[in-house]
């Protein structure tokens, strides 16, 4: 949904038309660290109870099997990949909360439209409400973009509310990257209005998707590191 609103053409290239870039090829890297997080926790149920040669087990072995396209390729994510689960171990095994939910799915209704997603993990608080987290591998936007403009936490929001029915206390982006948190309240930062506009937004670009509203939005920061450059009838002449 945030793509469509960047430029619908590149979300009609990537998630109508299913074509796939340089951006996939990096996406599946973060998938492995997703999975490997998903498999440690699952199996030691919490950091604390765990050695880090348990976690970097579980991370040689996935990145063994994980499908990329050359050696260099593989090696320069593992070396990215490895200082990430250091980076993790250390953060997440002072962490007081309980992880409950590992990569939950959702689905909620808004009027005609179904939404669907995943959450990485939902963590418990001692006050028995819930934490959303998002790990990020990638750029990780300013704590503006995220209150303001960026759809994700909002809809982690309306899911908890009316797809998951759990009570949430806030939602946070994690970057594994350099271990920065993001972390937006519920009712403070993620407040009613916030969410009442989402939900527009949401029902606005499901009518735009049915009507086939694709047009490319050129912008020099935008179609210079668009995967889908090539294909696009717009990126020779941006602005």
């Amino acid at each position: 949904l945030n793509t469509y609103e960047s430029c619908p053409r590149q979300y009609m290239y990537g998630s109508v038309l299913g074509l796939r870039g340089r951006q996939s090829r990096q996406a599946l890297a973060g998938n492995v660290i997703h999975s490997v997080l998903e498999e440690f926790l699952t199996v030691f149920k919490h950091t604390r109870e765990a050695k880090l040669d348990g976690l970097l087990a579980i991370f040689e072995e996935q990145f063994a099997r994980a499908d990329f396209e050359t050696e260099l390729e593989r090696r320069q994510h593992y070396v990215d990949g490895l200082a990430m689960m250091k980076r993790f171990y250390d953060d997440d095994r002072v962490r007081t909360t309980e992880p409950k939910e590992l990569e939950k799915w959702f689905e909620f209704k808004l009027e005609d439209v179904k939404v669907r997603g995943k959450i990485d993990r939902i963590d418990r608080h001692g006050d028995g409400r819930f934490e959303v987290i998002d790990y990020k591998t990638g750029r990780v936007e300013s704590r503006k973009a995220y209150a303001e403009k960026n759809l994700q936490l909002p809809i982690y929001t309306i899911a908890m509310q009316e797809g998951l029915h759990m009570e949430m206390k806030c939602a946070t982006i994690y970057s594994l990257k350099d271990g920065k948190r993001i972390t937006l309240n519920y009712g403070k930062d993620l407040t009613h209005a916030a969410i009442a506009s989402a939900k527009r937004r949401i029902l606005d670009i499901a009518a735009a998707v049915r009507a086939g509203r694709f047009d490319p939005a050129p912008e020099d920061w935008k179609c210079n590191w668009c995967e889908f450059r090539m294909l696009c009838p717009a990126s020779e002449s941006p602005g």
